[in-house]
């Protein structure tokens, strides 16, 4: 599959993810914290703002490949390949931080 992707929108998607990860966790870590739960909502924060970013990415990589069929631009095509690509990655990080914040916010 990595053959199939152009190096440059390949490229750019990693450093989006990693630029969109960095962006998070800086918004997440200055939330304020709750009386209740403390800086853990920290956590809770994060993760709802990654799955959010998650799910409008994969609404981008549906329009982006419908675009793709209709215009039949190549491009739009590698654009919603390399997306995918790194969109795995973030959302398997994004479950897990779901399932540490449950365990340690609400012990469930």
């Amino acid at each position: 599959m990595l053959a199939i992707l152009d190096r440059v929108s390949n490229r750019t998607a990693f450093a989006s993810l990693a630029a969109g990860l960095s962006l998070s966790l800086v918004a997440a870590f200055l939330a304020p914290q709750d009386e209740r739960i403390g800086a853990w909502v920290r956590l809770v924060i994060w993760h709802g703002m990654l799955k959010w970013a998650c799910i409008a990415a994969i609404l981008l990589v549906g329009v982006l490949s419908v675009l793709h069929l209709v215009i039949g631009r190549p491009r739009l095509d590698e654009w919603a390949r390399a997306l995918q690509f790194v969109l795995l990655p973030a959302w398997a990080i994004a479950v897990v931080i779901g399932a540490v914040s449950a365990k340690l916010v609400w012990n469930g």
